[in-house]
């Protein structure tokens, strides 16, 4: 009896990790993708213009995601872009310029 509860807890505990990190997955691709879509749509080519796009967690007690993005003319900039509050709309909130 004891072995079936600690593997029952084993399992929802499993599948609640898979379920986080899926969902974790899934909006960091989706960031990336609209944030390549917002760039295009303001005319930068994603091949010739952008060196790399990464995404980092911005939130301290709630996940808040933002894609950091360099440019070829401009390594030592770092653009943060991340959605409004509530929206599905993307803007830039930051430069950051390396030192």
């Amino acid at each position: 009896m004891k072995k079936t509860i600690i593997g029952m807890v084993i399992v929802v505990c499993v599948i609640g990790m898979g379920t986080y990190l899926y969902q974790s997955y899934a909006a960091k691709t989706q960031l990336e993708e609209d944030t390549i879509s917002y760039l295009e749509n303001e005319g930068y080519n994603r091949e010739a213009e952008t060196a790399e796009i990464t995404i980092v967690n911005m939130g301290q007690e709630q996940t808040k995601y933002a894609a950091v993005v360099t440019f070829e003319d401009e390594p030592e900039i770092d653009c943060f872009y991340t959605y409004r509050e509530g929206t599905e709309e993307l803007y830039q909130i930051d430069k950051v310029t390396e030192e």
